[in-house]
């Protein structure tokens, strides 16, 4: 038996529900699910789902199942009914969270939001209705600083890569150490180097290179 504690969001009226069930021998350990706000009649129907979401005979690579991905508490990234508009809507009622592991791919066609999303994540846009949650933190009404906090938990590359191009391969990549560390010059250069052979690249023959030297996929390595 695996001990959880999984909760759910207010979804309307009613109390705490709580169960607390052990099955024979389970060794007197129980698993723990707490519920808030789901009525009665759906009560029987998520429980069963979590429990064979946490069982033991799980597949590894099944997938989470919408009940499970509604209760899981190990939401790395969430939309919670957002909406923005411009001129014109753009993302109506838009909800999704990716768990801690998972690899979430947004799709659709030119203009329909998929960069806005990024940047709401990023915060660098607010949504007019909604929240949004990094590591469980919502992040709508963080100040600048907060926000630059939030922002170094992530990673992104651009299409166009986004470095600078008056400055080498090198400097690109000792930029953000310099403004975000204490490191000294030797350590620096000992971590771009080991970076740049992460990704596959000579440090001695790109280091010193300007970024439009390089191909397309050579800097949307650097940039990783």
């Amino acid at each position: 038996m695996i001990r959880r504690a999984l909760e759910v969001p207010r979804a309307g009226s009613g109390g705490q529900h709580a169960a607390d069930r052990g099955g024979p021998g389970d060794g007197g350990r129980r698993e723990v699910v707490h519920l808030v706000g789901v009525v009665a009649a759906d009560q029987d129907r998520v429980l069963a789902a979590i429990r064979n979401e946490l069982s033991a005979d799980r597949p590894p690579n099944m997938l989470p199942t919408m009940e499970y991905r509604a209760l899981a508490t190990n939401k790395v990234i969430q939309l919670d009914h957002v909406y923005l508009a411009f001129e014109n809507p753009i993302l109506e009622d838009v909800s999704f969270a990716a768990l801690e592991g998972e690899t979430i791919v947004v799709a659709g066609e030119s203009g329909t939001g998929k960069s806005t999303i990024l940047k709401l994540l990023l915060r660098l846009l607010v949504p007019e209705k909604g929240h949004v949650f990094i590591d469980g933190e919502e992040i709508t009404q963080l100040n600048f600083a907060d926000a630059l906090k939030v922002r170094q938990k992530m990673g992104m590359v651009f299409q166009g890569a986004a470095l600078f191009d008056s400055m080498s391969v090198y400097e690109n990549i000792a930029y953000p150490l310099r403004e975000h560390t204490h490191m000294t010059e030797d350590e620096i250069e000992a971590r771009v180097r080991e970076k740049l052979s992460f990704v596959d690249l000579d440090p001695d023959r790109v280091m010193e290179q300007p970024p439009s030297d390089l191909s397309g996929g050579m800097r949307k390595r650097v940039g990783i």
